[in-house]
């Protein structure tokens, strides 16, 4: 404060009045000045407090508990979403946003700090948004107090925790997932030290309690062998890439040992997460694997050097076995022929049964030999052509003899449809002579066997069925039948003479053609054994097409004499085999493979017979053969009816030459055709094979053009004839690399995919389809044997459109073709590959 003075010109003394005035005076100035003082201080104050309230984040909250006036500032009110005038300044404002739950909480431990129960006020709550949620707050306050102790006033502040409360129970979760973990899982700060372990880690240590392990080094819970193994090897390759994973020998707490696996992981702060199990019984079993891989290998081993023995031990005995029966047999031959001169009947008859008994025992030899052969996987089969009834006959005759001194009736039924199979015609003989020898032996005096040899189109299949009269077989001793060496009842043995080794050579012969047995009987009533092989035909049924329009155009060319053959069938095979009975005496053949616009090829081509099947998709042969005999250029070709129904009178009203019931012998369909045309020269074209021709519309080129890429003749056969049937036009290609071709050359509306087949798979054929510009949009169907987990995945991530597993319904098949394609006009054209 500053001074008040009085000047005058001269100096004068005051007097003792005006002194006491002029104190007066100063000293009223001095209380103005500190007055004006002080209000310019509050006016600071009250200034840096509203700027503290608008800067801080947080809300502020003042209660003058004497008044109860309550203050809430503007960023209090924000927070929560309200403006400064929409939420009054009292307690009771701030008590009706919080929580009901919290409410309670929250008001005891203000209550308590102001009675002094608690050193500070501090709580969170949830308080009510204007939006209607509830956001987390964190409030903080400090009271002053008066000189009794009493509390007059209390200011604080409300922080949003929402995002820390989130965080929180989001951390909470994981590490409930943790806890819950069934391996180890501990973190490890950068000084390599523990500061958080699950319970399972705990636990595989054998610890308790987390600070037992909390604070030490996470690598010094092994032994000093795989401490200094860690420190060489494991933390290089941690630090280079970041992560490492392996096993080691670990050691509990109580100090025993444990195979232990475990993954470091690398932080940003040089931290680690560290994951571990025990794998001691993994380990355990990996060794008792081991040892069992060991004695195996052994008993393998010792397994080979025995089947070597036992081959050469049959060698050997054969060798030893064969030299005298071949003396014994030959000598009896020549004494029956009396070649050292003559004998006499009773001698006659001794020799013969000596003839027989000793080949009787070579035929034993025989088997012996060629079950082992099999079973070590050293039969050679010698596969060929072979006539089917020729086949049938010499193997029923083996028997005849043996069935006439019982009064057995034997009977064939072989299918004229089929002409020729290729199999190896030695082992099939004695499979289907072992088979009827069977039956006639356990077939009683008066009975009767029957062999049937049944073409089966739908799985291209050729079945030999054994049916016999006989004793049969009980459903206990079926598991016998196929078993070396074993009679299913031995009370037979000495009743039925033989060694049980037919059968299971029976069963062995027909598996390694690629074929079953099956087995029927009944106790009393007979048996029936039935032998079931893949078709491989020869000559024209294997599976390959031929262009129609190059043979149309060799056949214009030929100048062949003889008339022609038009064969009206919608069955490649049964068109096959009756165009091989006609080619026989030399006529050329061509096949037109439906009845909507036969009429159309009759008159282009000018055949000199027709032979017309009646059960024919869309426009039946009944309607063709109308339609022939009808028109003036036609009306006079002679036309033969084919059918599996009798309805010979009403074909031949109609206008046709003959009518023949299927399956129609070979002989039968020669003659027919003889007395129609008359005598025939057979010229060179024929003598080569080179007159089997098909003829397939060409009018509708709408019809939908299917790739088959497939390599099994099996499967192609099964598919082909049906799919034709339906109307579709088909091409084929036998691996990856064709399918590929064909695709890009005849750009059909699908693709059936094959995954397996040879030089380049179905998967890899595929993506390269869907790569190429041209073919990328044309429909597949993946059509395979696979169907394992991840089989359906792995060919629809290649890019197919649709998955089917093998054994195909055809039925599903052309539902699932209809989902891409659809067939409105039957056009059966082939198209080469």
């Amino acid at each position: 404060m500053g001074s008040l003075c009085v000047l005058y010109q001269q100096q004068v003394e005051p007097s003792t009045e005006d002194k006491q005035l002029l104190n007066l005076i100063a000293s009223a100035i001095g209380v103005e000045e500190q007055r004006k003082q002080a209000q310019q201080e509050l006016r600071d104050s009250k200034e840096r407090f509203a700027l503290a309230v608008e800067g801080v984040n947080d809300g502020i909250w003042d209660c003058n508990l004497q008044t109860g006036e309550m203050y809430l500032s503007p960023r209090w009110k924000s927070m929560l979403g309200y403006e400064d005038d929409e939420i009054s300044n009292t307690f009771e404002s701030w008590t009706e946003i919080i929580h009901p739950d919290d409410l309670e909480q929250t008001l005891l431990s203000f209550n308590n700090y102001l009675e002094g129960k608690l050193f500070q006020y501090q709580e969170e709550f949830r308080a009510l948004h204007k939006d209607g949620t509830y956001r987390w707050l964190l409030t903080r306050g400090a009271a002053l107090w008066d000189k009794t102790g009493k509390p007059y006033r209390i200011a604080g502040s409300h922080t949003d925790i929402s995002e820390r409360k989130k965080a929180e129970e989001a951390l909470k979760s994981q590490l409930t997932a943790l806890e819950a973990a069934t391996d180890g899982i501990a973190l490890v700060n950068p000084a390599g030290e523990y500061f958080y372990l699950n319970q399972t880690h705990l636990e595989l240590f054998g610890y308790t309690k987390p600070n037992e392990l909390v604070g030490r080094q996470w690598h010094m819970i092994y032994p000093p062998e795989e401490i200094e193994r860690i420190e060489k090897s494991v933390f290089p390759q941690l630090f280079k890439t970041g992560k490492w994973s392996g096993e080691a020998t670990a050691v509990r707490k109580n100090g025993s040992t444990f195979a232990e696996e475990f993954s470091l992981t690398l932080l940003e702060d040089g931290g680690l997460i560290r994951v571990c199990r025990d794998i001691t019984e993994r380990k355990n079993a990996e060794e008792q694997m081991r040892q069992n891989h060991q004695r195996l290998a052994l008993a393998n081993a010792q397994l080979e050097r025995a089947t070597r023995l036992k081959d050469e031990f049959l060698a050997s005995m054969s060798h030893e076995l064969r030299t005298p029966l071949n003396a014994i047999l030959g000598l009896s031959e020549a004494l029956q022929e009396e070649v050292y001169g003559s004998i006499t009947d009773r001698q006659r008859k001794s020799l013969s049964t000596i003839q027989g008994s000793g080949q009787h025992l070579l035929e034993l030899i025989n088997d012996l030999l060629d079950l082992a052969k099999i079973e070590s996987g050293k039969m050679e089969l010698h596969i060929g052509a072979v006539s089917l009834q020729k086949l049938c006959n010499s193997s029923l005759m083996f028997v005849r003899n043996q069935a006439h001194h019982k009064n057995i009736k034997l009977t064939s039924q072989v299918t004229e449809r089929l002409w020729e199979i290729e199999v190896d015609e030695r082992r099939i003989r004695q499979v289907l002579i072992n088979l009827l020898s069977n039956a006639v032996k356990f077939t009683p005096t008066g009975g009767s066997v029957i062999l049937k040899a049944e073409e089966d189109l739908l799985r291209n299949t050729i079945c030999f069925s054994v049916i016999d009269t006989g004793i049969g077989i009980a459903q206990e001793n079926m598991r016998k039948l196929f078993q070396s060496f074993v009679q299913i009842d031995s009370r037979l043995s000495r009743r039925y003479a033989g060694t049980g080794l037919g059968l299971a050579l029976v069963q062995r012969t027909i598996e390694i053609h690629g074929g079953r047995v099956d087995v029927e009987s009944e106790v009393g009533q007979g048996s029936c054994f039935t032998v079931t092989l893949p078709i491989k035909q020869s000559g024209q049924a294997n599976g390959e097409y031929h262009s129609d329009l190059e043979q149309l155009s060799q056949f214009t060319q030929s100048g062949i004499s003889n008339p022609q053959v038009l064969i009206i069938e919608d069955s490649i095979t049964a068109a096959e085999v009756i165009s091989r009975y006609i080619r026989e005496i030399g006529l050329q053949t061509l096949t037109y493979p439906e009845g909507e616009g036969a009429l159309d090829q009759v008159i282009q081509v000018n055949p000199g017979v027709i032979i017309l099947d009646l059960q024919l998709p869309k426009v039946s042969g009944w309607k063709v053969l109308a339609q022939l005999k009808a028109h003036p250029q036609t009306e006079h070709i002679p036309v033969i009816i084919l059918s599996v129904v009798d309805e010979r009178s009403q074909a031949l009203e109609m206008g046709a030459s003959e009518y023949l019931v299927k399956p129609v012998s070979r002989q039968l369909l020669r003659s027919t055709i003889s007395k129609i045309l008359g005598p025939l020269e057979t010229p060179e074209s024929v003598k080569h094979g080179e007159t089997a021709l098909m003829v397939t519309p060409h009018k509708a080129p709408e019809s939908p053009l299917i790739l088959i890429a497939e390599d099994n003749e099996t499967n192609i056969k099964t598919i082909w004839d049906y799919l034709l049937n339906k109307g579709y036009r088909l091409i084929l290609a036998k691996n990856g690399w064709e399918a590929i071709s064909q695709a890009k050359e005849y750009h059909p509306q699908l693709i059936m995919m094959d995954i397996q087949m040879p030089d380049m798979d179905g998967i890899e054929a595929i993506k390269r389809i869907r790569d190429n510009q041209e073919t990328r949009e044309i429909p597949i169907i993946a059509v395979t044997a696979l169907a394992m987990p991840g089989d359906k995945e792995k060919c629809l991530g290649a890019g197919a459109d649709e998955y089917i597993s093998k054994p195909v319904s055809l039925k599903n098949l052309v539902s699932t073709i209809q989902k891409y394609v659809h067939v409105e006009v039957k056009d059966l054209q082939l198209v080469s590959n």
